[in-house]
């Protein structure tokens, strides 16, 4: 969780992993965010009845400023030409609390979040956090049927923030091994983000084994379990 502090107000937000438990911070303190994943936020210290919007914009961008949503508009503030993600709205003790899903237009790296609101005297509370966005991979249950003397084990998963063609990496070990090993093919990724993974196995044999993806951008490595 990030936490932020000032005079006379507070703000929480977390990314969520597929698991729906929060993401770590990244070893600079910035928050991590997952693409097509949910972010949740929390706040006090805003004025009763009003909203709390967010966007991200990449940070190598240039300023900008584009007309956000309709209830900023009419107040006369501008947000950064970034992408909306979501809102909130302020409680009559001037708390508020959402989630939303980060777009998949939203480019993987690091970027910025931008917290636009009110302070209860209606002056714009204008906040910009350093956040990275990191690529999201989810994976069905796996099958195992058999093929004559041996089984295959097989799943299909879907990615998001990574690019058709972009090759993942399995790795897997066997029941009675203590350290996983690198499989000898990669996995494509599909034009719509699904890809496969299959192997066959002794019948007699269980196997755990996980796929790989490095962002080289973000130098980042996300990971998920098949078995």
């Amino acid at each position: 969780m990030l936490s932020v502090r000032g005079t006379g107000w507070d703000m929480a937000l977390d990314g969520l992993g597929p698991d729906g438990k929060p993401l770590s911070l990244r070893t600079d303190g910035a928050l991590i965010l997952q693409s097509d994943r949910a972010a949740e936020f929390s706040g006090s210290g805003f004025q009763p009845g009003s909203q709390v919007e967010l966007y991200v914009a990449d940070r190598a961008a240039a300023p900008r400023v584009s007309s956000p949503s309709t209830w900023l508009r009419r107040l006369g503030v501008r947000a950064s030409a970034g992408t909306f993600v979501g809102m909130a709205e302020v409680d009559a003790q001037g708390a508020f609390r959402g989630s939303a899903l980060l777009p998949v237009a939203v480019a993987c790296g690091d970027q910025v979040l931008q917290v636009v609101g009110l302070s209860p005297s209606a002056q714009v509370r204008d906040l910009y956090l350093g956040v990275v966005v990191e690529p999201s991979l989810q994976l069905g249950a796996p099958l195992r049927t058999s093929v004559g003397r041996r089984d295959r084990i097989y799943t299909k998963g879907s990615s998001s923030g990574v690019a058709a063609g972009v090759s993942l990496t399995p790795y897997f070990k066997y029941a009675d091994q203590s350290a996983y090993q690198r499989g000898r093919s990669t996995i494509a990724v599909a034009s719509d983000g699904s890809f496969t993974w299959s192997r066959l196995i002794s019948k007699d044999r269980e196997v755990s084994a996980y796929v790989a993806y490095t962002d080289t951008h973000s130098n980042t490595v996300t990971f998920v379990r098949i078995r």
